[in-house]
């Protein structure tokens, strides 16, 4: 199991390193405060931490107290709840075509496409422009299931959901906002 999981994240590592390898990391950016950051979402769709906000994962997640992680990186925000409970990384990048991780696209409307991991996760949304939002969901709140790509989240008030359509929901939520 534990070899399984080592792998999935190495390769999800290879992923980020090829897509933040073509990022613009030349501009300074702050999380906009809650009165701007339904506009600035629509406007900046280049600030990750405007893409999905504490509010968002909290509600997603049935987790309180999401907080935002230091990176050293204006194009990835990392949010965590509960110490490492769960934890949400979206990053903005050039989209880099791997086809030898599998997977498939998927049409989101408006311009917008997705990419569905072989393991049937929804973790990238691709615009017409290839930029590309990846998505990350982590923490000890997961566990793996019986099937290749199969975990379970435990989520805050105690619900076990499949991994997978927690990744939809991050993903409809970024498509809503950059439309």
């Amino acid at each position: 199991m534990k070899g399984a999981r080592s792998r999935a994240r190495a390769s999800v590592v290879s992923v980020m390193v090829a897509l933040l390898g073509g990022c613009n990391s030349g501009t300074t950016r702050g999380a906009p405060d809650a009165a701007t950051a339904s506009t600035a979402s629509r406007t900046d769709r280049t600030d990750p931490c405007a893409l999905v906000t504490a509010a968002d994962i909290e509600r997603i997640s049935a987790y309180a107290g999401a907080v935002r992680r230091e990176v050293s990186s204006d194009s990835v925000c990392w949010w965590t709840v509960d110490g490492q409970r769960f934890g949400v990384s979206i990053s903005v990048g050039r989209y880099v075509s791997t086809p030898f991780l599998g997977g498939s696209d998927v049409d989101l409307g408006g311009g917008i496409r997705g990419r569905r991991s072989d393991a049937g996760w929804l973790n990238q949304v691709i615009l017409a422009d290839d930029t590309a939002i990846t998505l990350i969901l982590d923490g000890t709140a997961l566990a793996s299931g019986a099937a290749k790509g199969e975990y379970v989240l435990t989520l805050g008030d105690g619900r076990a959901v499949d991994l997978r359509d927690q990744y939809e929901a991050y993903a409809q939520l970024v498509t809503g906002r950059l439309r």
